[in-house]
This record gives structure tokens, C-alpha cells and sequence, in this order.
């Protein structure tokens, strides 16, 4: 399912479009796995505008449904993945 990087009261929030189910907790404890996990990293092939693995240029939706981004910010594991 397409997720949509959404900006609430308590911070980004990756939320699965037509469901609007919140995917943020299990993407969260996915990444902190995955990345605890490699000893040494020399690079990630990340996506630009991905709400996951962009680092530049995600669109930031105000709310959650049919909304048009008003704001840029970097994507979720692209963010993680910088910070190894």
C-alpha cells in the first residue's frame, strides 16, 4: 500500500493512503532492527521524494485524505539510514 509522509500534532507520521492506517510504530522498530543489525554500512541507494527513503524533497501533507503537500522535509528511513 502507498504510504504519504503526514505532519500531525505528534510529528511526522507515515500513514498508509486509502487506509489511513498509521505505519509509523512498525516502520520505526523495522528500521531501528534492520540498522542495529549491519556492522559497518558504506552507503545506501536512497530515492529522492520517497516518504521512506528520501533524504531531501518528501512531500509533507498537512493532514491526512486528498490533500495537497505544503511543506518538503526528508523521508523517514532516508533520515535513520544517514544518522548510521
Amino acid at each position: 500500500m502507498p504510504i504519504r509522509t503526514v505532519s500531525k500534532t505528534n510529528g511526522m507520521r507515515l500513514v498508509q493512503f486509502l487506509t489511513g492506517i498509521d505505519v509509523t510504530e512498525r516502520l520505526s522498530v523495522l528500521t531501528s532492527k534492520f540498522l542495529d543489525s549491519l556492522e559497518r554500512v558504506n552507503g545506501f541507494v536512497l530515492k529522492v521524494a520517497s516518504p521512506t527513503s528520501g533524504v531531501k524533497e518528501v512531500k509533507l501533507c498537512p493532514g491526512e485524505g486528498k490533500v495537497i503537500s505544503s511543506d518538503r522535509d526528508a523521508g523517514f528511513f532516508g533520515v535513520a539510514a544517514l544518522a548510521k
